[in-house]
């Protein structure tokens, strides 16, 4: 089933990978697919870095992005090295590529 939607409306922010949108409030599905078409296949650069415990990014690591599950998550590979996935509404990153 494909998720149809139509954007006649103000884009506000897009900052730390979320889409907001002026008085709009989107699923689950329609935020998957709008992120799906805005991050796979590019590359995304950290603006904050994140402090995991096994796998510390810094500020400026590049993440190869390929793919988008149901929580929001976005998997791929990391330039230096491993795949742990970013999430989309709480990290911080841009599109470089």
């Amino acid at each position: 089933m494909a998720i149809q939607f139509s954007l006649h409306i103000q884009q506000i922010a897009c900052q730390s990978g979320e889409v907001m949108w002026l008085g709009t409030k989107f699923t689950k599905e329609q935020k998957k697919a709008m992120y799906e078409a805005r991050y796979v296949g590019r590359t995304v650069e950290l603006t904050e870095a994140l402090d995991d415990p096994y796998t510390p990014k810094p500020v400026g690591a590049r993440f190869h992005v390929t793919g988008i599950d149901d929580e929001l998550q976005l998997h791929g590979s990391w330039e230096s090295g491993g795949s742990m996935a970013l999430l989309v509404e709480h990290d911080h990153f841009k599109v470089v590529e």
